[in-house]
């Protein structure tokens, strides 16, 4: 992570059609699926001069991409909002100020296509306001079958900043919930988060505060708390996508994080295993781990299972002038 590459793209939208707003790279070979999730737009993008997507065809044959809104819960919640018919090497500019505009406080975009994943690739951004302190906005999104399946990040409440977690469950059947985590300080505030199928859930860090709304174990965070860490993780599936939203109204600005979700194993211990030379053995370790802040820091104690609750060792013993074993941990 030496390098960080991003691009520049004209917004076409707006007073004078000349916005430019940032444009991240995706490294396509990592992709596992053709469809993008964006989590909770509509907290992302509180103050936005307009919002557009940006839908591109890197293949080489025509695809379709379908621009979805899931504005509510359950099925028959989610419906088009748009479908680009793309020709080979194109790329389709989609205003979405209406649709985001229109719908509830919590809803989320899905933008699925044909073809093979990096084939079709796409991007949202919300406008800032020209001559004031906002910024445009582009949105992070997630590969529906991706491996990752949780996030965290810093938050802040300090100088009226809001601060908003917002949690989508794309599946249309099968409801989940995740485990969110907020800490300040040497204090945590932990709660199981049950999502229906198709459903975007907000939960407010200024109003666990402010309310001192207690999580399961009948904790409270400080009232004077104004920075932290937020985490959410599930290892269950459907995976379930989130974001943290952090809005200013005082600068009219909006800044969007979703990074992945990072676990350190503290320590592991097993009974004593006879492997015999050619074979190989699995083992089942006992396991202590924890959520961290990004920096192999934990910002949870150490416990039993903790946030990783799969570890096993792949053992195998050969022999090259003496008799050796070697382990492999696998999560």
């Amino acid at each position: 992570m030496n390098l960080a590459v991003f691009g520049l793209g004209a917004s076409g939208i707006g007073h004078d059609g000349g916005g430019l707003v940032a444009i991240p790279f995706t490294n396509s070979h990592q992709l596992a699926s053709s469809t993008a999730v964006y989590p909770g737009v509509t907290s992302a993008v509180a103050h936005p001069l307009g919002v557009q997507a940006a839908v591109a065809n890197f293949g080489t044959s025509a695809h379709q991409a379908t621009i979805l809104l899931s504005d509510g819960s359950g099925p028959g919640t989610q419906r088009a909002v748009a479908t680009l018919n793309l020709a080979p090497g194109s790329i389709s500019l989609v205003d979405l100020t209406g649709v985001i505009s229109r719908a509830s406080t919590n809803a989320s975009l899905v933008v699925t296509a044909d073809g093979a994943p990096g084939e079709v690739i796409s991007g949202i951004q919300a406008l800032g306001q020209p001559n004031t302190p906002s910024a445009s906005v582009t949105l992070p999104w997630k590969d529906l079958k991706q491996t990752v399946n949780g996030g965290q990040h810093p938050w802040t409440i300090g100088g009226g900043v809001t601060s908003t977690v917002m949690l989508f469950n794309p599946d249309a059947k099968t409801a989940n919930s995740v485990t969110l985590s907020i800490h300040a300080g040497k204090n945590t505030w932990s709660k199981k988060i049950a999502i229906a199928p198709l459903s975007t859930v907000a939960v407010r860090i200024n109003d666990i505060i402010s309310r001192q709304e207690p999580d399961d174990k009948k904790n409270t965070l400080p009232r004077g708390s104004v920075e932290g860490m937020v985490g959410w993780f599930t290892l269950a599936m459907p995976r379930i996508f989130g974001l943290l939203s952090q809005n200013d109204p005082a600068g009219g600005s909006d800044k969007i994080f979703a990074c992945g979700d990072t676990i350190v194993l503290c320590s592991m211990s097993l009974f004593d295993t006879d492997v015999s030379v050619g074979d190989t053995a699995t083992l089942w370790p006992t396991i202590s781990s924890c959520g961290t802040d990004g920096d192999c820091n934990c910002v949870l104690s150490c416990s039993t299972g903790g946030s990783l609750s799969r570890v096993w060792l792949s053992c195998w013993t050969f022999r090259h002038e003496y008799a050796k074993t070697d382990c492999q941990i696998v999560t």
